[in-house]
């Protein structure tokens, strides 16, 4: 199904602002109909959109991972042994 920016934030829950930043940067797919006008509405595949977020959400969540075993590392190299 093929929406609007009003619509694919309504059904995704993210925000307008969200997904046209997200868009520009390549981070949602999306095509605008008659791209050379300035204007030109913004219209998403709300499945590959689904799928972009979900890829989104698993590469934050491994990025956060990561950085949680970093600072474990980092705490555990700078403990002091009390005697």
């Amino acid at each position: 199904m093929i929406v609007g920016i009003k619509k694919a934030a309504e059904l995704t829950g993210l925000s307008e602002w969200e997904l046209r930043t997200g868009a520009k940067k390549g981070k949602y797919p999306f095509y605008r109909p008659g791209s050379g006008k300035a204007n030109a509405p913004y219209m998403f595949d709300v499945d590959l959109l689904v799928e972009a977020i979900k890829k989104e959400c698993i590469k934050n969540a491994e990025e956060q991972k990561e950085l949680i075993e970093q600072e474990e590392m980092y705490s555990f190299k700078n403990m002091k042994i009390i005697k």
